[in-house]
């Protein structure tokens, strides 16, 4: 049996697992917060956070804000990937130059949360001002991906392209960027993540509309179960954006790295 069947076994197993283990989460979370503590619990009721979902999108306007936050990071993951995907040619190239790798070596070990918050405070309260940000934070992040994975191509793929005297922007195409590219649709899970976490901040931080608005709300209002509820809506939506990512990813890469 194919070693690749049995490890999709493990992993379907592992998720149905997880899928029981949050089931069991949620109805202790029920029975003690709903029925066994009191009412003033460091956690709100089950009853109280339902309430504060349809109080979220009454007066909080939540769709529109989630709605706002998803596409912004959505579009930027996207844009940074065609950024990625028509400029690697080049990029491979300069990063051949000595002078151009220490300058890119420089953005590498730039600590990201730090140049974020200087160019969200930095650029005006526009839309467009913050998806270019977005999309730059993200091309940034991707393009040290892709080019350690560069790196580590098998000696034999650029071996097999020489023999058959493959013309040299073939083998940084068609070899090198197909043989990264695994890594750079997976890494892009884990760029959801950031962007989930620093937008939101600088949204919060900086009152613009967004999800991080709401949380700002909810904090200075200090209505608890609503940002409980929140936070739930949240992830939801981070998850489900994973999930979709790790679907493409299965859809289009159908080789090893």
């Amino acid at each position: 049996m194919p070693a690749n069947y049995n490890l999709g076994k493990l992993k379907d197993h592992g998720r149905i697992k997880l899928f029981y283990f949050i089931l069991l989460i949620i109805f202790i979370y029920s029975m003690l917060f709903e029925f066994l503590l009191r009412a003033d619990s460091i956690m709100p009721r089950p009853s109280i956070m339902i309430e504060s979902f349809f109080s979220l999108i009454n007066h909080y306007h939540l769709f529109e804000n989630l709605l706002f936050t998803s596409s912004l990071i959505y579009f930027s993951l996207a844009i940074s990937y065609f950024m990625l995907y028509f400029s690697s040619r080049f990029l491979l190239k300069l990063n051949r130059n000595i002078i151009a790798k220490e300058l890119l070596r420089i953005f590498k070990y730039l600590p990201i949360i730090g140049f974020s918050a200087i160019a969200f405070l930095w650029v005006p309260s526009a839309v467009f001002a913050e998806l270019l940000i977005s999309v730059l934070i993200a091309f940034i992040l991707i393009l040290f991906k892709f080019l350690d994975a560069a790196y580590c191509i098998k000696d034999e793929y650029i071996e097999a392209a020489i023999s058959i005297r493959s013309k040299e922007k073939n083998i940084l195409q068609e070899i090198t960027w197909k043989s990264a590219l695994p890594s750079v649709i997976q890494y892009l899970s884990k760029l959801n993540f950031i962007l989930w976490a620093l937008i939101p901040l600088f949204e919060a931080f900086r009152n613009r509309f967004g999800i991080g608005l709401i949380f700002r709300q909810c904090y200075e209002f200090r209505d608890l179960s609503g940002l409980f509820a929140l936070s739930i809506a949240t992830a939801i939506i981070i998850i489900l954006g994973d999930l979709l990512l790790k679907l493409i990813q299965k859809m289009l890469i159908h080789w090893e790295p």
